[in-house]
């Protein structure tokens, strides 16, 4: 979103009349698991496929972001590999299996970042600025210090500003009642877990995608658990 490419393209007036408001947005299905590497393709071009039941998953998280209106989905088999401080910055969002994928009920979570908090927000055009070679020597030295070990991920959600512009919206009144929702809602007291998603879900501004998804799952089976 502070791409200068992209807000080239975000104004392009060919673009807008053919759709309205355009943004590019970028959605993430994360999962851990085994996969088995293949080249296909041809003489003139091959490409790396990737077969595997974790792929299948991966491929079916991507799909529910829009389900749940987030930018990431990711399964817990991924979130229990990471660390107890980032593990704080996750949010749960449902428990769900994927038929003939998974059986046992698996917890959903996500990463809640607000894009539209850096609306307005570009950094400076690189075009005809600096030396490319240069620009291309300080991307591969960033590079090469988040593969450091001492790289803490967790870290840049404390500190990186504009992180922290987009986490802005999601207060500690709001995950406290959110929390309430969803524990109610995974032992069956939807009753409680709907009046508490239906603060949730205007806590926010636009409202909150997973307190949406889970009153509209709900009201598909009568706010009854059994």
């Amino acid at each position: 979103n502070k791409s200068p490419v992209l807000k080239e393209y975000s104004e392009h007036p060919a673009l807008l009349a053919r759709m309205p408001n355009y943004r590019v947005r970028l959605k993430f299905g994360l999962h851990s698991g085994w996969a088995i590497e293949g080249a296909i393709g041809s003489d003139f071009k091959i490409d790396a496929s990737y077969l595997s039941p974790h792929v299948n998953i991966a491929s079916q998280l991507e799909i529910a972001t829009q389900l749940y209106g987030v930018s990431l989905c990711i399964s817990a088999n991924l979130a229990n590999l990471c660390s107890l401080a980032m593990q704080a910055h996750f949010r749960v969002i449902d428990r769900i299996t994927l038929r003939g994928v998974i059986s046992q009920p698996m917890r959903l979570v996500t990463i809640d970042l607000y894009a539209g908090a850096l609306q307005g927000s570009y950094y400076p055009n690189p075009k005809g600025a600096a030396n490319p070679y240069e620009v291309r020597l300080k991307k591969e030295k960033v590079r090469e210090a988040k593969m450091q070990i001492t790289f803490q991920v967790h870290q840049h959600f404390e500190q990186d500003i504009d992180i922290t512009a987009m986490r802005s919206p999601f207060t500690a009144r709001f995950y406290e009642e959110y929390n309430k929702g969803f524990y109610n809602y995974e032992a069956g007291e939807w009753d409680v877990a709907s009046r508490a998603f239906e603060k949730t879900r205007t806590m926010i501004s636009p409202p909150d995608g997973p307190s949406k998804a889970l009153l509209e799952y709900m009201a598909s089976c009568g706010f009854d658990a059994r």
